[in-house]
């Protein structure tokens, strides 16, 4: 038998910003033991979903939106998506956790399996898709049982500055 060769096959930049977005991604889950053992996305469509919300992110925030990511893809969270064909019309991340009020220009809320919170960290509707919060919050009560409150942090730019970054909460009805 002879030796084995290896082939170095060129990547154009499509490839290379995949495989980027893989090692991050793995990195980041790898922090996170264990990693969610089934999901209804495979690893292509998380890191097709992974890059539609890396792209819309600024500079100053990817480091939160690798480690919100992660933290989404583990037992603690879950992803949202709507899709039409391969076009995501809205993404949202979200994860259990105790205590929601923090500073996010220095942490995100702790992920935390007996959370009462359901924290939305991150979420786009990019399709104009009509009911999308109330399909992500009925989603949200379905896979996280025993959550009392939906909160996130209101980021949207055309907040004002004041209250950008504001906390808000709703109660779970039960």
């Amino acid at each position: 038998m002879g030796e084995l060769e290896s082939e170095v096959i060129p990547q154009n930049g499509t490839e290379r910003a995949l495989a980027d977005a893989a090692e991050r991604i793995v990195a980041e889950v790898k922090r996170y033991e264990p990693a969610l053992p089934a999901s209804r996305f495979n690893m292509y469509e998380l890191l097709w979903l992974y890059n539609f919300g890396f792209d819309r992110v600024g500079r100053a925030n990817w480091d939160r939106w690798t480690t919100g990511f992660a933290i989404a893809v583990n037992p603690e969270g879950g992803i949202f998506a709507i899709r039409s064909g391969r076009k995501i019309l809205y993404l949202a991340t979200f994860w259990r956790t105790r205590n929601p009020n923090v500073n996010l220009a220095r942490e995100i809320p702790k992920p935390d399996m007996n959370g009462n919170y359901a924290y939305i960290g991150w979420h786009w509707n990019d399709g104009g898709v009509r009911g999308a919060l109330r399909m992500l919050r009925d989603h949200i009560i379905a896979s996280c049982p025993g959550i009392e409150f939906i909160c996130g942090h209101d980021n949207r730019p055309k907040v004002r500055k004041s209250r950008r970054g504001r906390l808000w909460v709703m109660e779970v009805a039960r």
